[in-house]
């Protein structure tokens, strides 16, 4: 069967009008009835590819309603009287950048006509649930589906206030209304940045979400004891007890989370069982709760992932390398970087550390940049514990999100030059010894030129 559509497929006589926000599949499913017959009699003049598979619904259950290539789109626009605007705004990948990322392959493998996702494929894209569960509310229209409610986060009907069917009514019945109110006021939170009215305050939509579902696992174990799978859809009582909790998580700095929420970092590193969950769904970003983590200043901060011998400098920043500088730079490069070459250029690109901690910092780049090492063989070689990683950490985290990281290296660069007396490979500008107050103390020279 050819996994390319019909150009020109011929109309059906009516137009069913999408309803508001509606899901594909479910929209498909409405069009049948209408017309009395199977969704695969409608679609087979686009493909008959899409109409078999569509009769083994197991099959098609992953390739219906995530995303469409243009020309399938353009077809089924022109099948079913819609435009190609309506069409592709009933597909899950309207919210690409949101919660999902879906690139030129990644859409064709959950195009109906060309695809064939599977539901591992389905969890790699982020917190869906499992296309073959249907959820409905029964207040309102039996026949439509929201396309919100393919998000296993979104257990409640909005407009009616009532739970989405089918569900436990014994065991939801104990949930308190109080806690069903901040249910509620969670999920219209989320279902608002969805729609692209609100945004979360610390983070992107799309990192946000990646940490809600990061913080929502670690809950969902350390307080029901279950392990939370990205596709899986739970009880709404589930839901109650760790939705709030987890978007409040994700919102909040740490240092000012309520009580309750102290379970996420408890063990026996402090946060490692988040660090890792984080890292499992791809969290990156500098800031919400990675960021915490990496910066929550009563901590040791050595279980942070990456491991300090996983974190090496890019190549682009190792101007001074060479193997007859390395054992030089170890001999010569002190545990901490001197103050004059300290203050006040380097400690202006972290005005939040102090000085000793930016010079501790400094020379463990320093040591890195001459030798190549990672950041674990650049504490040995000094003599630091573990705990002496967190300010060059925090300050690593900073730059980068700053995009001052390049800037602050070649400072760093400058200052090594200084203690080893070595011209630099770099086209960098070279510094001189600082003046001296006439004492033998080294007068703090003015601050370096910054590159654009």
């Amino acid at each position: 069967m050819t996994t390319r559509p019909h150009p020109d497929p011929e109309p059906l006589p009516l137009r069913i009008a999408p309803a508001t926000a509606e899901a594909w599949p479910g929209y498909l499913n409405r069009t049948a009835r209408a017309y009395r017959c199977e969704p695969a009699h409608l679609v087979a003049p686009i493909s008959s590819r899409w109409a078999s598979r569509l009769r083994r619904p197991h099959l098609a259950a992953c390739t219906a309603g995530i995303a469409m290539t243009d020309d399938v789109a353009a077809a089924t626009a022109r099948r079913l009287n819609l435009r190609v605007e309506e069409v592709q705004a009933m597909q899950l990948s309207v919210h690409h950048g949101l919660t999902v990322s879906l690139d030129e392959e990644t859409t064709r493998a959950f195009d109906p006509v060309s695809g064939s996702a599977t539901t591992t494929d389905l969890r790699s894209l982020g917190w869906i649930a499992d296309p073959r569960r249907r959820r409905w509310c029964p207040r309102c229209d039996p026949d439509v589906d929201r396309i919100a409610w393919a998000y296993p986060w979104a257990v409640l009907c909005l407009a009616h206030h009532t739970l989405l069917h089918p569900h436990d009514a014994d065991r939801n019945g104990d949930v308190s209304a109080s806690r069903w109110g901040r249910l509620h006021h969670t999920q219209a939170r989320l279902e608002s940045i969805l729609a692209g009215t609100r945004g979360f305050s610390r983070l992107s939509p799309r990192d946000g979400f990646v940490e809600l579902l990061a913080a929502a696992e670690v809950l969902a174990s350390r307080r029901q004891d279950i392990l939370l799978e990205a596709s899986t859809v739970y009880e709404p009582w589930v839901m109650a007890d760790v939705l709030p909790a987890a978007f409040t998580a994700v919102e909040t700095p740490m240092d000012r989370w309520p009580e309750e929420l102290d379970v996420l970092v408890e063990g026996k590193h402090r946060g490692a069982y988040l660090a890792a969950v984080l890292q499992k769904h791809g969290s990156s970003s500098p800031f919400g709760l990675r960021a915490d983590l990496t910066r929550f200043a009563g901590e040791p901060g050595h279980f942070i992932r990456p491991w300090a011998k996983d974190i090496y400098l890019p190549t682009a920043h190792r101007p001074i390398t060479a193997s007859w500088s390395r054992e030089r730079a170890r001999r010569l490069l002190p545990r901490s970087m001197p103050e004059h070459l300290t203050v006040p250029t380097l400690t202006d690109f972290t005005p939040w550390m102090s000085d000793a901690h930016c010079q501790v910092a400094a020379a463990q780049i320093a040591h890195m940049l001459t030798t190549g090492a990672c950041l674990k063989d650049a504490c040995d070689d000094l003599g630091w514990s573990q705990p002496h990683q967190v300010p060059l950490r925090r300050l690593w985290w900073h730059l980068e999100s700053t995009g001052r990281f390049g800037e602050y290296l070649h400072a760093v660069g400058q200052a090594v030059h200084l203690l080893l007396d070595q011209p630099m490979s770099s086209p960098a500008p070279t510094a001189e010894h600082p003046p001296s107050d006439g004492d033998g103390s080294p007068r703090p020279r003015p601050a370096a030129p910054r590159s654009a």
